[in-house]
């Protein structure tokens, strides 16, 4: 699952809807861009 979320962040792909774009920033300073799958109701936490 994570590694097929790198791999789409990857990707130029369109924001569709109900998906969550998270922007973070490594310890180089780089941005990474993560799409993931936004639940209707609350924010998704992640514990790593």
């Amino acid at each position: 699952m994570v590694e097929r979320l790198r791999d789409e962040a990857q990707q130029e792909a369109p924001v569709k809807p109900g998906m969550l774009t998270i922007y973070e920033t490594t310890s180089e300073g780089k941005e990474t861009k993560i799409e993931a799958e936004a639940p209707q109701v609350g924010f998704p936490v992640n514990s790593k």
